[in-house]
């Protein structure tokens, strides 16, 4: 059941002794509880109603307890169980006896990174209340995502923006959030956003520097490509972001290879690979100067520096370096 079919139910009073939120993606598991608390209590009764434990250091019994307390002014309390993978066996054990025949004036909401599908606990959960998981998202559920979140604030994505943004922040959906705030700050309501306009989050200068390198080393021109590369890290920029950028570039260039001599016209291939229209000619002659096992091996090497990167295997000033050599060779 999706998290919208949850709050439905909810809006006609069909409600679930306990929820139980899961998984990887911490920012839509918190987003959801929230919501749920909304649709559960009114804002001005919160203070009365609204409990707040901590797994592993509330107990079985107190959580319990605070379920059998009877609401004040309002229908039902609400028990917000955080970090609930602490939970002891004892405590659970607790709860599955309490899940037998809840109160019903109370709902449990638990937070939690994973559960055990072989537990009776989780089999309790399931027959009496609801679980939903939320991973990490990634690919075509991350744009999407991101493309809602512009949506909500009255702007809309371009593709190439979707596509930079997440090559410049990564898949953090907390740091993805706050970067789109900033955006939305320079820019009016109903406006879209550009390429052009991700230049608040890292200069101008820098922007113009990012896509000077990937041209440059699309074109294997190296001299270019470590004068730029120069200028971007004395600016500040973060390597695994610089990484992140000439791994766009390259598989930018491996579509355009895919794309090239089926006759469609720069408009449609440009929306196909999410640039620019004015990109295509440059992109296509990047193609032609990278031969496709050049380009798996650019590729490889790309993962290779990444790792070397994230291991702390060298500096990473001469990782890139060799990197950026390597690439235009």
């Amino acid at each position: 059941m999706s998290l919208e079919q949850v709050l439905k139910k909810i809006g006609r009073g069909e409600v679930a002794p306990a929820y139980y939120l899961y998984g990887g993606e911490d920012y839509l598991k918190r987003e959801a509880a929230k919501r749920i608390v909304d649709a559960l209590l009114p804002s001005n009764l919160r203070a009365l109603n609204l409990e707040i434990v901590i797994g592993g250091e509330a107990t079985g019994e107190a959580i319990v307890s605070k379920a059998d307390t009877f609401p004040i002014l309002a229908a039902r309390r609400v028990i917000l169980i955080k970090e609930a993978d602490g939970l002891s066996s004892a405590d659970r054990s607790t709860l599955i006896s309490y899940l037998e025949n809840p109160s019903p004036t109370a709902c449990l909401v638990f937070l939690a990174e994973k559960i055990d599908q072989r537990t009776r606990f989780w089999e309790a959960l399931q027959k009496r209340g609801l679980l939903l998981c939320f991973s990490r998202l990634a690919g075509r559920e991350l744009r999407r995502w991101l493309e809602a979140r512009a949506r909500e604030r009255g702007r809309r994505l371009q593709p190439e923006a979707t596509e930079l943004l997440l090559e410049l922040v990564g898949p953090d959906l907390y740091a993805l959030e706050g970067e789109l705030e900033k955006v939305c700050l320079f820019l009016p309501e109903g406006e879209t956003i550009e390429v052009e306009s991700l230049a608040p989050l890292v200069g101008e200068s820098r922007m113009k520097s990012i896509f000077d390198l990937a041209e440059a080393v699309g074109r294997r021109e190296v001299d270019v490509a470590l004068r730029h590369l120069s200028r971007l890290l004395e600016e500040g920029e973060e390597v695994l972001k610089v990484i992140g950028m000439l791994a766009r570039q390259l598989r930018l260039i491996r579509k355009a290879q895919d794309l090239k001599g089926s006759g469609r016209k720069a408009p449609e291939m440009a929306q196909v690979l999410g640039v620019y229209p004015g990109q295509i000619q440059s992109l296509l002659g990047q193609a032609e100067s990278f031969p496709p096992d050049k380009l798996k091996e650019g590729l490889c090497r790309l993962l290779q520096a990444d790792r070397d990167l994230k291991s702390g295997r060298g500096k990473p000033r001469l990782i890139l370096d060799f990197l950026v050599m390597d690439l235009c060779r």
